[in-house]
This record gives structure tokens, sequence and C-alpha cells, in this order.
């Protein structure tokens, strides 16, 4: 997407990502889940909060199923809703729930990346917590 890409060089226009955000929320239901990822890295990577594209995502992401998420699109979404202290409980929930499934195919960043955005929004989810320390300890020689 034109977000990901803006914000994989670092580029920053205002009025462009308001652009692409009104864009977006005339009609996210149509988008894959993998461009909702993207696109909340996206702005997370350009520190860019629009909240009500957030606000929109934020709930809209459990209900459109995120089984369909790799480990690696599923940490991306965690990490970009943490940046922006966007990661609300329901969303939380649903992305732990996943995680926890997916554990044995995560590898040492989707494992750090899932840690880092529970400690950057201060919540201690003991389930998740659990999983990820025995992935990473079969795991350790990776990281």
């Amino acid at each position: 997407s034109m977000a990901w890409a803006l914000a994989k060089v670092g580029f920053l226009d205002d009025g462009l990502m308001d652009c692409m955000a009104s864009e977006v929320l005339s009609k996210f239901r149509a988008l894959r889940q993998r461009d909702l990822s993207n696109l909340a890295w996206a702005y997370a990577a350009v520190k860019v909060l629009h909240e009500p594209l957030m606000c929109v995502l934020s709930p809209a992401l459990p209900d459109l199923h995120l089984a369909n998420l790799t480990p690696q699109e599923l940490a991306t979404t965690a990490w970009a809703f943490a940046k922006l202290a966007c990661l609300n409980s329901p969303l939380l929930s649903a992305m732990a729930a996943r995680a926890q499934v997916l554990m044995e195919e995560f590898g040492p960043q989707q494992l750090s990346m899932m840690a880092w955005s529970l400690a950057a929004i201060g919540v201690r989810h003991g389930p998740l917590l659990q999983a990820i320390a025995q992935t990473a300890s079969k795991l350790i020689s990776e990281f």
C-alpha cells in the first residue's frame, strides 16, 4: 500500500496521510486483514495517530477474524497499536488468543514484538507472556 511504502522510507506528509485515512475509512471493510495490519504499521512507523482511523480499525480487527493473520502480521499489528497507545482490551484479547494458537510458528522477532507491545501499554497478560517465555526458551540460541 502507499502508506506502507511511504512509512518504509520514512516519508511523512500529513495531508496525504489524512487523505489515505479518509479513503480507508470509507471502504475499510473491503480491505484484507494484511492491508489493515500494514496500514496500522505505516501510521505507527511515522508516528501519526489518526484517531478516527485507529478508532475504526481497533474494534474492527477482532471482528474481521484475526485467524488469517500470520505471526509476522499479528506481531506487527500489536506493535503498531501499542506504539500509538491504541491497543484496547477486545483487540488485545483477540490478538493474544491468536498469538497463543500460532506461538510455535513465532520467531525471535515476532516474540520480541509481542512482548514489547505488552510492555509498552503496561499490560501483564499472563497466558500470553507464559507462551512467549516457553517459545523463547526453545529459540534462545536464535536471539
